[in-house]
């Protein structure tokens, strides 16, 4: 802190908390310092003289500096009107609401108090339920209300996350088809940047536009991600991810084929990504398309480096955008949003425009710098706490326009939100997603609350509950936040929850949820995972038509001007896809119940009567109508986009007619398609993260320990510091804790193998064998034999422990069982995780049924890499983790 305020003093700057501390100051409100003005009596004479009458809004939330604030300004004089609720307490540390309001009273005898009792926005069964969620909260205020009858509350349980998505899709769609405006519905999760994904992959699969918003929500637009890719890759050529999103995306628009050929290139010669495309503007495998595109990315990489360290950020990043084209994309964006999309550009110029004014002698690398940090950070632009001028004639920065919730910004569009972003919304539909009690309980960060530190009691004075246990605060800031949520409701509210994770594992609701359910008198709604039927084979359809369309038009007007005999050929393909695009929208909507086979001749009659004779003919000879009635979302897509990909065959690890694949791969593909083909096809390279760093030191020592034959724990202890300095961990800001649970482990482990009584035969054996078509490979980290001749397979994990119960559906072991009967001839052996920091050992029973288990999975996954089928599936615990958020499609909006 004391450095924080140097840099502050040295820069003319004060942050808010500053702001706030001499505005009491000047009140009167706490004793003056050195540095405070010792003459305050003009100022408050000033202060007294300007105002007469003081409204406060959520007066619940007002922090205690805002409270002597307010106190001092009644002191001079002003007539005060203040409004409450102790249950929207949900921004005061530990949400003490309730003691703001009785201190009103207390210490302001002459205020009238006026109860509010009606509900003028949410009907009685959304009040009931509201009322239910926060009722346990402890040191509430008494509450009487009543509401105009009606209201619907609804409870889902759906099987997973997808699920989940789908069905709160299917509902948002139903929802505006029935005629309710899209910015009226609400969609809340706890974080928009771990959860929103399969929402928003959802909504889009079903050409319904939604919006991220809330903190962090701004850096996951697309727009915004394509410069923070250049930003990103800038300051580090070898920075893979970003190098990737760039070359993908807009103005470059490198096929993947292509982008797998350079960094194949950079991993042969050892050379980052960029080096890498220079490199092969002089490979014959490149194609001459692919030339000219990298050719093009070079360009504007260099031009960019030369300006990065002599231009100041505003005027850089105004450049950036420009020269990438994102403002001349918009003009052909395939959705409604181009306005917003815009307003974002524009922001991040005003972003790098205030860091000018807070930092006057930096440079674009600094902003650059600073950006990509936020951004790793998961923060806002517009953070809570904000360094603004505070020199002598100076003026504060003009901050970005703020996002009005029931403004422009949200016009059109379903928003999917933070329950934090909650309390400044009127909306007509609500729905609440990931209500599973292991998430709540979490209490603090489900309620938005993102304390690193979490302030000891004996620092908030007044302020701190001291005699309450902090876990049951951050359960009743939950409740907080949840019963805000609802009540914004004027008709209908959802609740839902995933029954089970992606690995199976099974979920309990929320006991919030439970409450609010008892008191309605409702039932779990069970919803299951819907397998890409007709309806969503039509939306995804007309997503890709419209996409290509709007490319079309671009391509097709540019070709206008030119002397060409075959000009009136491109306009009939164009005004030929615009009519089957209205097909496609014609049969989405054909009335319920009826078949698209059905639907289709009247549909087909009336676009023929209206197309020219040569329209007629490529409409004639469009296999659209066969794809569709054939439900192959794949097959259309490419019939839509008109024109192909070149294969990734090349790339794949190809073995005879099959796929090599390891448990790794199968648990990859079955997270997720596209960061399959992320890391095994394309093999886009990523640094290791301290955790995976971390495994690496825990899996090398223990295999040089048993290698040696070592018994005492001396040797593990040396293993492990000289593994430890090699791994690069020394240095790192959470080096302490992790060394300490490293050598607590390596105790416990030495104390559990020298009480064991089996004999370690094999470490690190690897293994390959066919199964089907296919061919496995792999390495199993021990192999135990025990005194009556069993053997044992044992993988070291140095994650969270987990149960025989949530491993069931596990395919890594049951592989490895596989493989020893296979490859290595032996019986079939047991198998067992090994969680090392925590010393726990979860054996898996053998039920006889792995082979067939395991058979099945190979040859899916097997048929669907062969296939090419890539489509990202985005769910909480992939996204959470997933190394290639940047580069990933379905993680932006």
């Amino acid at each position: 802190m004391l450095l924080h305020d140097r840099v502050l003093r040295e820069r003319g700057l004060i942050d808010h908390g500053d702001l706030m501390l001499r505005l009491a100051t000047v009140l009167g409100a706490v004793p003056s310092d050195a540095d405070a003005p010792t003459e305050l009596a003009p100022a408050v004479q000033r202060i007294a003289g300007q105002l007469q009458h003081l409204l406060v809004d959520d007066v619940q939330d007002l922090p205690t500096a805002g409270m002597r604030v307010l106190d001092g300004l009644v002191a001079t004089g002003v007539r005060l009107t203040a409004a409450g609720d102790d249950d929207q307490a949900i921004r005061r540390v530990r949400a003490a609401g309730s003691r703001n309001l009785r201190n009103l009273g207390a210490t302001h005898a002459a205020l009238e108090t006026v109860v509010l009792e009606r509900s003028w926005r949410s009907p009685e069964q959304v009040m009931r339920a509201a009322e239910a969620v926060v009722e346990p909260v402890a040191d509430r205020l008494p509450h009487r209300w009543h509401a105009p009858s009606g209201g619907h509350v609804r409870f889902w349980r759906t099987t997973t996350d997808r699920a989940q998505a789908q069905a709160a899709a299917n509902e948002v769609e139903r929802l505006v088809r029935d005629g309710a405006r899209p910015e009226r519905i609400g969609v809340f999760v706890g974080s928009v940047q771990r959860e929103a994904g399969p929402i928003v992959a959802a909504l889009e699969e079903r050409a319904v536009p939604c919006r991220l918003g809330g903190a962090g929500a701004f850096l996951e637009r697309m727009e915004v991600r394509d410069v923070l890719a250049w930003l990103r890759l800038l300051i580090d050529p070898s920075d893979a991810p970003a190098v990737s999103r760039a070359l993908a995306r807009p103005p470059v628009e490198l096929r993947p084929a292509d982008l797998a050929r350079c960094l194949q290139l950079a991993r042969r010669r050892r050379m980052d990504l960029v080096g890498a495309l220079a490199s092969s503007m002089e490979s014959p495998q490149m194609a001459p398309e692919a030339r000219d595109r990298v050719s093009a990315f070079l360009r504007l990489y260099r031009s960019a480096t030369r300006a990065l360290d002599v231009t100041p950020p505003d005027q850089f990043v105004h450049r950036l955008i420009e020269h990438l084209g994102l403002r001349r994309q918009q003009l052909f964006a395939a959705s409604g949003d181009v306005v917003e999309r815009l307003r974002d550009l524009a922001r991040m110029g005003q972003l790098a425009e205030r860091y000018v004014q807070i930092a006057p002698q930096s440079t674009a690398r600094d902003f650059a710098r600073w950006m990509i940090t936020l951004a790793e950070a998961g923060g806002s632009p517009d953070g809570k706490v904000e360094a603004v001028p505070f020199a002598p004639g100076g003026a504060g920065p003009d901050a970005p326009t703020s996002t009005d919730p029931d403004g422009g910004e949200g016009l059109g569009v379903v928003r999917v939100l933070p329950l934090e972003a909650a309390a400044e919304l009127e909306l007509d539909h609500v729905l609440i997603l990931g209500l599973q009690a292991s998430r709540i309980a979490s209490g603090a960060a489900f309620a938005g609350r993102r304390l690193v530190d979490p302030l000891p009691s004996e620092l908030l004075g007044d302020d701190g509950v001291v005699a309450v246990d902090p876990a049951d605060v951050a359960i009743d800031e939950a409740r907080r936040a949840l019963h805000v949520a609802i009540t914004r409701a004027r008709e209908s509210v959802v609740l839902a929850f995933p029954a089970r994770a992606t690995s199976g594992a099974a979920r309990e609701p929320s006991p919030l949820a439970d409450d609010a359910r008892r008191a309605v008198g409702a039932e779990w709604e069970d919803h299951d995972e819907q397998l890409f039927g007709p309806d969503d084979a039509l939306h995804a359809t007309f997503r890709t038509l419209r996409d290509q369309l709007l490319r079309d038009v671009a391509t097709i007007g540019a070709r206008l001007g030119d002397l060409r005999m075959d000009t009136d050929l491109d306009v009939a393909h164009g005004v030929t896809r615009y009519l089957e695009l209205m097909k496609v929208a014609a049969l989405i909507n054909r009335p319920d119940g009826q078949e698209v086979a059905d639907a289709m001749p009247a549909i087909d009659a009336a676009i023929l009567q209206a197309a020219t004779a040569q329209q007629k003919e490529v409409l004639l000879s469009s296999p659209l109508d066969e794809e569709m009635l054939a439900g192959a979302k794949r097959t259309a897509e490419r019939a839509a986009a008109g024109r192909g990909e070149p294969s990734l065959e090349p790339f794949l690890a190809l073995k005879g007619d099959g796929v090599v694949m390891s448990a790794g791969d199968l648990f990859v593909y079955g997270s997720c398609p596209l960061r399959y083909k992320f890391n095994r096809v394309l093999r886009i390279p990523q640094r290791p993260t301290i955790a995976q760093r971390f495994g690496i030191v825990v899996h090398q020592v223990l295999e040089r320990y048993h290698g040696r034959g070592g018994t005492e724990l001396h040797e593990l202890q040396d293993l492990l510091q000289a593994s430890w300095r090699r791994s690069g961990l020394a240095g790192e800001a959470d080096e302490p804790r992790l060394w300490a649970r490293a050598e607590d482990a390596m105790a416990r482990y030495h104390a559990r193998t020298a009480a064991e009584s089996s004999q370690v035969v094999w470490l690190e054996r690897g293994f390959e064998f066919r199964l089907g078509a296919h061919t496995l490979r792999g390495r199993v980290d021990r192999v135990d034999r025990h005194p009556d001749g069993n053997y044992e397979l044992v993988d070291y994990k140095t994650g969270r422990p987990r149960t025989a119960e949530q491993l069931r559906d596990d395919v890594q072991l049951q592989l490895y069982a596989v493989a020893a009967v296979d490859a290595w001839g032996i019986d079939v052996p047991r198998q067992s995780y090994h969680y090392i920091l925590d010393d726990v050992k979860t054996p898996l029973d053998a039920e006889g049924e792995e082979r067939a288990k395991i058979t099945e999975v190979v040859e899916r996954v097997g048929a669907a890499i062969l296939a090419q089928d890539f489509e990202p599936t985005p769910s909480y615990e992939t996204c959470a983790i997933c190394d290639y958020q940047l580069t990933c499609p379905a993680a932006e909006t």
